[in-house]
């Protein structure tokens, strides 16, 4: 990538990344609090069967919303030499004006359902770390222990979730191809939804390439997801909150 796109290759798509990642990123973990809450007066008090539900909950609310900004950064991180787009300006106006509004919720669907299952793992394996290694270890809350719960965490949700985050972002930055029957000519695309985007993976390339990038995937969500527990935790202490439970 560096040989053929030159170094800057690495940052494609960094201010669609970071606007998704404050919007996203803020809304699903406000949203996880809660709905856990509300799962909890309603009378659930099983914490990991909680932790699955609102996860599910949390992840699938912040990518619906955040959805365009999604597009745009999957668009412009796939472009190559000869690029469609100039900024996230230029990409966000000419996809509206090229495919209208719904060229921006393209995938909106594989999104939720990516976004619900990656958070669903995150939260409850993250949790169920964290209460694990204190449980054993006697020891109170600290980022040490924080870390070592993001390490498990981070590793079974990129395990977990990876194949749908390979659907999500064919099916997200699909090009319309040019169809023609015998009396009219139609725009289709390569998958028609994320059972078939699976399906036709599978078929075509075998089932490791539902796992392609999974390696620097790992690495970018364990990076992420570090920082991001021990950030919260620490937000959360310093606010006068209880600590993730």
């Amino acid at each position: 990538m560096i040989k053929t796109e030159g170094i800057t290759s690495g940052w494609k798509g960094l201010s669609p990344a970071l606007i998704r990642s404050f919007t996203y990123s803020s809304l699903r973990l406000s949203s996880f609090d809660f709905f856990k809450q509300m799962l909890e007066k309603g009378g659930l008090i099983n914490n990991f069967i909680n932790s699955i539900i609102s996860g599910a909950g949390a992840g699938a609310f912040a990518s619906l919303v955040a959805n365009p900004v999604e597009v745009i950064k999957v668009r412009m991180q796939a472009d190559k030499i000869t690029r469609r787009y100039t900024g996230f300006l230029n990409a966000f106006f000419t996809i509206t004006k090229e495919e209208r509004l719904g060229g921006l919720c393209k995938g909106v669907v594989p999104h939720m359902q990516r976004s619900a299952i990656w958070a669903m793992i995150q939260f409850s394996t993250y949790t169920e770390s964290k209460n694990f290694i204190l449980k054993y270890i006697k020891n109170k809350e600290s980022i040490l222990v924080h870390f070592s719960a993001s390490l498990i965490c981070c590793f079974c949700t990129c395990m977990g979730a990876h194949p749908w985050d390979v659907v999500k972002s064919r099916l997200m930055n699909q090009n319309s191809i040019l169809k023609k029957g015998a009396s009219s000519t139609q725009n289709v695309y390569i998958y028609k939804s994320t059972f078939d985007c699976f399906l036709k993976t599978f078929q075509k390339e075998g089932f490791l390439a539902l796992y392609k990038g999974v390696i620097p995937n790992y690495m970018r969500s364990t990076v992420h997801g570090t920082l991001l527990f021990i950030i919260y935790e620490q937000t959360r202490k310093l606010f006068g909150l209880n600590y993730m439970k």
